[in-house]
């Protein structure tokens, strides 16, 4: 029984040209919005924004305590690692 090759070619639509160009437009400018919207918000509203946001993370941090920081430290060791490799 021969083995299917692994998915290469799916039918992802990306844009052809422009500042897009290799990007998916509808995922980028759906961050785009999403990242905006929240720093608007937390400009505009520090202390409503600073107890959400604080809530939420101290959630985080009792619920997955160690997990969360390991995962965290991970993420960052591989984002430096990236990094590093791709400079030589």
């Amino acid at each position: 029984m021969a083995l299917k090759p692994p998915l290469m070619d799916l039918p992802i639509k990306t844009a052809v040209s422009g500042f897009y160009r290799g990007f998916t437009k509808d995922v980028t400018i759906t961050a785009k919005i999403l990242v905006g919207a929240l720093i608007i918000w937390a400009v505009a509203f520090p202390d409503t924004a600073a107890s959400v946001l604080g809530s939420i993370n101290g959630f985080i941090l009792a619920t997955f305590s160690y997990w969360y920081v390991y995962a965290m430290a991970l993420f960052v060791i591989l984002c430096l690692g990236s990094g590093l490799i791709t400079r030589i």
